[in-house]
């Protein structure tokens, strides 16, 4: 998943690793190759990291001019970094897959790091007499935020455990409603987590102020804010086509569970199909659904999930651009993103795959939903599970015991 952390100004490139917990070894690595223009990191610029599975950074973007960036990437954590200069966002093919990449703040190296360095504040705040925040290991389930004289709803939300990201979160999801920067004395902010500790979800908040009030809980299936009847899930057209493409239709590669693969030539499960494409090609969701993934992988390059039932769920990889988010609705016949040559190809194609039950079929000879059935029935589902959800928040919104990590003493 890419990562991204605002420069600036003095920043280096020891700074950033530092603020973000990452291994003095990977920063060795990574000075050797960055280029010596590069490392001062331009102020007001973003840097943005790749990171893999187990939280190793397997790519470094770092801004050197308005128009320019160097990239350093790698295959594999023990190997060099090897440098490129591109142009500026080069590493994304869109605006929507910039906007995507989560706050580096959020990575479990930055959050232990700053962990430490609210402990220590904590200590000097006890030595002035100061009321201390409360650490993010430590958070409840339920926190209450009250807003003071003269504080911010961010500073009120920080002080209380919340991170910048769910302070962001908030904000957005409340968009329209009310406006959290006018929030003032008085006003309350409930906020329920899934959890105790930094890693748990917001389920649900609840704000009561001078301008309104308002709840607004998540929707499991497409990590969404709704009020408690906002949600109404797509219905199933019935529609599920053959193939995400239109014109005429060439595949390079058929569904093989025993492929051998054309670029590192071992033998490895081709679990779709490849399909014939210019970089640039429309393609098209074959069914109604829910964006449920858009992210990159150094194999698939950028690629996108999209669920379309309890049973049914399409692959697209290899792709150029996103043209819907994460958690987008999508309909039959619309055009979803552009095909290209990203990860590891020997040339630009879209590797398309169907998976039933979460394991993949031969997209060619599966036998596709029609009308009627489990698919047609889908969206009420949906939203009864949505409903059940609800009211188990709900409850747990004004159940004051929540609000404390453990038993008091």
């Amino acid at each position: 998943s890419w990562y991204s952390h605002p420069v600036r100004a003095g920043d280096t490139l020891a700074t950033l690793f530092t603020e973000l917990g990452l291994p003095e070894g990977t920063l060795a690595r990574a000075r050797r190759a960055l280029p010596r223009n590069a490392q001062r990191l331009r102020a007001k610029g973003t840097a943005y990291l790749l990171m893999d599975r187990r939280n190793l950074v397997m790519e470094l973007v770092i801004p050197t001019s308005k128009s320019q960036q160097v990239r350093l990437t790698r295959l594999r954590a023990n190997e060099q970094f090897t440098a490129v200069s591109e142009p500026l966002n080069a590493h994304v093919g869109s605006r929507a897959e910039l906007a995507a990449a989560r706050p580096a703040a959020s990575l479990p190296s930055a959050v232990e790091a700053k962990r430490k360095q609210e402990m220590l504040a904590q200590r000097e705040a006890a030595a002035e007499g100061e009321d201390t925040l409360i650490t993010s290991t430590d958070r409840p389930r339920l926190v209450v935020i009250r807003m003071g004289k003269g504080k911010s709803f961010s500073t009120a939300a920080r002080a209380s455990g919340l991170s910048r990201r769910e302070v962001s979160i908030i904000t957005s999801a409340f968009s329209g409603k009310i406006s959290t920067k006018a929030l003032g004395e008085g006003d309350t902010v409930r906020v329920l987590f899934n959890g105790v500790g930094s890693k748990s979800l917001i389920n649900a908040v609840a704000i009561k102020s001078r301008q309104g009030s308002a709840t607004l809980y998540r929707n499991s299936i497409d990590q969404r804010f709704y009020e408690e009847n906002g949600y109404h899930p797509p219905r199933f057209d019935g529609v599920f086509r053959r193939f995400p493409l239109a014109g005429e239709i060439v595949i390079t590669s058929h569904f093989n569970p025993h492929r051998l693969h054309p670029v590192t030539r071992h033998v490895a499960p081709h679990n779709g199909v490849d399909f014939k494409a210019k970089i640039g090609t429309p393609v098209y969701a074959p069914a109604n659904g829910v964006v449920t993934y858009t992210g990159y992988h150094r194999a698939a390059g950028y690629y996108m999930i999209i669920k379309h039932n309890d049973s049914y769920s399409t692959v697209y990889m290899h792709l150029s651009k996103f043209d819907v988010r994460n958690g987008s609705s999508v309909r039959a016949g619309q055009v979803i993103a552009k095909t290209g040559a990203t990860g590891r190809v020997s040339g630009p194609h879209l590797h398309y795959e169907v998976r039933v039950n979460g394991r993949s079929v031969d997209p060619i000879k599966v036998r596709l939903p029609g009308t009627g059935g489990a698919v047609a029935r889908q969206p009420s589902k949906d939203a009864e599970m949505f409903k059940a959800n609800v009211r188990a928040y709900k409850s747990d919104l004004y159940r004051e015991s929540l609000t404390y990590a453990s038993p008091r003493r």
